[in-house]
């Protein structure tokens, strides 16, 4: 009885170890497994990184350009138009018309007072102004062609460095952008 004991024990012995030995297999499959699953996920995160480097990289550049538009390129198209020489000119001819404008009005008012109280018919021909002003008006076109060279700079992807070199722009204070400020230049009109 005492062998039959000592062999069921021996039995149940080797059973536990056949189940122990299954159980190290299993853990060890998942172990090799989880270990898989980790460098799945470690080439998951390795590419995502490259892949948000990459984004970064290209969207940097255009909002630095989106930036500098803001911030600078506003106010270097504004005094590069404000700088034009046709722009002085165009205004000058408005100034000079309305000012014969209205010295001509004022002839004709005073001629007709004085028709009105000595009865007698003025000669106010020469007053025409009409005519006059709608001529130096149309003489008077505006044409701004550094909008049209920023108009066409815009239209490409390098517009920051188009328009840089239409305004004669030649850097800027430093929020974020690679560029230098030197005032030399700048607004004047090409």
């Amino acid at each position: 009885m005492h062998r039959e004991r000592a062999e069921q024990n021996q039995e149940e012995l080797r059973q536990l170890l056949v189940s122990k030995d299954r159980d190290m297999a299993s853990k060890d499959t998942e172990g090799r497994e989880c270990h898989r699953g980790a460098q799945i996920s470690q080439a998951a995160l390795d590419v995502a990184r490259d892949n948000y480097a990459e984004i970064k990289s290209v969207v940097k550049p255009l909002v630095n350009n989106s930036e500098w538009l803001q911030w600078y390129g506003i106010a270097h198209v504004t005094n590069a138009v404000l700088n034009l020489v046709e722009l002085d000119q165009t205004v000058v001819a408005f100034i000079v018309a309305a000012r014969h404008m209205d010295h001509r009005e004022g002839y004709t008012e005073c001629a007709s007072h004085v028709e009105a109280a000595l009865k007698f018919k003025w000669d106010n021909s020469h007053c025409s102004t009409s005519a006059e002003v709608e001529t130096i008006f149309e003489k008077t076109i505006l044409a701004l062609p550094i909008m049209d060279l920023v108009s066409d700079a815009l239209q490409h992807d390098d517009y920051v460095t188009r328009l840089k070199s239409i305004l004669k722009v030649h850097g800027d204070e430093d929020f974020g952008f690679d560029c230098d400020e030197d005032e030399e230049g700048v607004g004047e009109a090409v």
